[in-house]
């Protein structure tokens, strides 16, 4: 007959974790964690069981009770079925019993980032509007893997699902600072894909996760600073005179971008099949690569005036690097030598570096959509702008060219004093109409 009786084994601080033990009367002694604790003063020596003080410690020491009488006659059927008894065996018993859901080989949290992104992104619904998430989260998650796996190296361990805590959270997060040298943004959207994705681990997948996984802190980093080419810095491009004809394209290419809010990988590959007439207006119609959406963007004087140059047609092609290296040149040669507040690549240690640098050095190719939105920002109604810069809200629009929630009521009174002062002016002209 076998002997079944529990012991603690310390954990923290007065926490000590329940073990059951079994001897089988061949010297062979088995244990397993039963996924109970317990404080060590609720623990009865005499009885190896939990002082029965409250209605919490009653249940778990009737729990006890019957976990050893369901091990008992498990292991009577297990002598007659000749059946092995061994850890495995007893493992069985305590997790069927208990509800202690098995570790598999998908609870391994690189094992479920194959998982997550192959079987759950690409089905996700979008806030019920649409199914699937963008290739630009799908190559996120990708990366954020290739970050635990370097993390695993780093720290000599395996990380499963339920390991994910406010604790690791704080780890891998002074890992991505400290050893990859990730800025503050750029960790935190890491941070928070990962705690979006074990959370939908426990609630949608019926996984064990961390019980404070909901708890792990995310943050969206420190403001970035964005960087424009205002109305007054674009005329002095436009104005320069510059006779290289490879600058003078990569100009006109800028002038097109800074007026359609288009990022490079849409503008360049721009032709002049890409302009349609639309009920009696031109427009430039293209799918953005991104979202896979049509858009239909107005042709703006500032951009026609530059594909007349091209017989209505757009300039010659040219690669995204080259384009880059070209524009630096463009805004150089249009005096933007001033010094701006910015942030630059360092190519030593191949990250962004703050502080002030020639203005001309700051002008990349992802000037161009910030630059559209904050030039025309209060010309036009900003519905009409999210059209183009294909922003959901006005909250994430106004953001992006550092405008505060108070902006539009500024806009607001500003056009009510504009109509006073028109409606003054049409009233003083009657008036002396009527003397005359």
């Amino acid at each position: 007959m076998p002997t079944i009786s529990y012991e603690i084994n310390k954990l923290k601080n007065d926490r000590y974790a329940i073990h059951v033990r079994l001897s089988d009367g061949l010297k062979r002694v088995f244990r397993r964690k039963t996924g109970l604790t317990i404080n060590i003063r609720n623990w009865d020596t005499k009885s190896n069981l939990p002082k029965q003080i409250d209605e919490i410690e009653k249940l778990k020491r009737k729990k006890l009770i019957d976990l050893r009488e369901e091990i008992y006659n498990r292991y009577d059927t297990a002598i007659l079925e000749e059946q092995e008894i061994n850890k495995t065996w007893l493992d069985d018993c305590v997790e069927s019993f208990m509800g202690i859901r098995k570790t598999t080989d998908k609870d391994r949290l690189t094992k479920y980032f194959d998982y997550y992104i192959k079987s759950v992104l690409p089905y996700k619904s979008q806030k019920g509007k649409t199914k699937g998430v963008s290739n630009r989260t799908i190559q996120k998650y990708n990366t954020l893997k290739d970050k635990i796996i370097s993390f695993e190296k780093h720290t000599n361990k395996e990380y499963y699902i339920k390991d994910v805590s406010p604790k690791f959270g704080m780890e891998f997060d002074k890992y991505l600072s400290e050893v990859e040298k990730l800025g503050e943004s750029t960790t935190g959207g890491y941070i928070a894909a990962l705690k979006t994705m074990c959370m939908y681990a426990g609630d949608k997948d019926e996984m064990k996760n961390h019980p404070k996984v909901k708890s792990i802190g995310v943050y969206t980093g420190e403001r970035k600073i964005k960087t424009i080419l205002s109305i007054k810095e674009l005329e002095a491009i436009k104005d320069a005179n510059i006779l290289d004809e490879s600058l003078q394209i990569a100009r006109d290419w800028l002038i097109i971008g800074c007026n359609t809010a288009q990022r490079v990988s849409d503008l360049l590959p721009l032709t002049k099949e890409n302009i349609v007439t639309i009920d009696g207006s031109e427009v430039i119609e293209l799918t953005n690569r991104k979202t896979g959406k049509e858009l239909y963007i107005p042709l703006f004087d500032e951009v026609k005036e530059v594909l007349n140059k091209y017989d209505g047609g757009f300039p010659p092609n040219m690669s995204d690097q080259h384009f880059n290296r070209q524009i630096k040149k463009v805004a150089k040669i249009a005096k933007l030598t001033y010094l701006e507040y910015g942030e630059l690549n360092n190519p030593e240690t191949k990250r962004k570096e703050k502080g002030e640098f020639p203005k001309w050095k700051l002008v990349s190719s992802h000037i161009m959509r910030r630059s559209f939105a904050t030039n025309y920002y209060g010309k036009y109604p900003t519905p009409l702008l999210m059209q183009i810069t294909k922003h959901a809200t006005e909250k994430q629009f106004r953001e992006y060219i550092h405008k505060d929630a108070m902006d539009h009521v500024k806009q607001f009174e500003y056009e009510i004093e504009k109509k006073k002062k028109e409606a003054n002016e049409k009233s003083k002209i009657v008036k002396l109409n009527n003397v005359g």
